[in-house]
């Protein structure tokens, strides 16, 4: 695949990867591997182990791209078989050791930022990370990967209900009660505005 032949849409990388094409193949784990290692960590603190299970999904497709389907939203593909091999790695690491009881939705979604990123950034936008993640602190696990997936990562509501487990209708209405907790919790103030904009840099409110 040359670059005056570079796909123009997921479709047709996709279509490409499937004919076997090598180019197309490091272009799809190029793009999405990091995006894949930072959702991940918000499952599970473990990085060893959402890198093994990247590299696992990566090699599935590869070893089964002849009877693979296309697909037109390659990220919302990979962030679905991510997510389900990764709880089922969980699951089972957990049963080894002992634990039982592991369900798909037990898993406790985080989202949090580096030491390097308060190095780097000044103290007013320092202090405002701080400020969104006090209030991520107020939700429940399945409510902070919902706005993480609608807000920072642009799925569709249809996209989230698959990714999470619930119905569309659902997605949609949680969206808008979380925002609506969220404004109660934080007020109207310029601070306010300033995170919503800094955290959901798709859709500024």
């Amino acid at each position: 695949m040359n670059h005056s032949t570079k796909p123009e849409s997921d479709l047709q990388l996709w279509i490409l990867f499937k004919q076997g094409d090598k180019e197309a193949f490091s272009r799809l784990y190029e793009l999405y591997v990091d995006v894949l290692f930072s959702y991940g960590t918000k499952i599970s603190a473990d990085t060893e182990l959402v890198k093994d299970c990247i590299h696992e999904v990566f090699m599935d497709l590869h070893r089964h791209r002849n009877s693979l389907s296309d697909v037109s939203n390659i990220k919302f593909y990979l962030f679905m078989a991510l997510k389900h091999l990764l709880l089922r790695r969980i699951k089972r690491e957990r049963k080894l050791s002992g634990i039982f009881g592991f369900s798909m939705n037990s898993y406790d979604f985080q989202i949090e930022y580096s030491i390097e990123d308060n190095i780097i950034r000044d103290e007013q936008e320092t202090m405002v990370r701080k400020y969104v993640l006090g209030l991520l602190d107020k939700l429940n696990s399945q409510q902070r990967e919902i706005l993480y997936l609608r807000f920072n990562q642009g799925f569709n509501y249809n996209q989230i209900a698959k990714i999470t487990g619930i119905n569309g209708d659902s997605a949609k209405k949680q969206v808008y009660r979380i925002l609506k907790r969220l404004r109660e919790i934080a007020g109207k103030d310029s601070l306010y505005l300033l995170v919503f904009s800094f955290f959901c840099p798709r859709f500024p409110l």
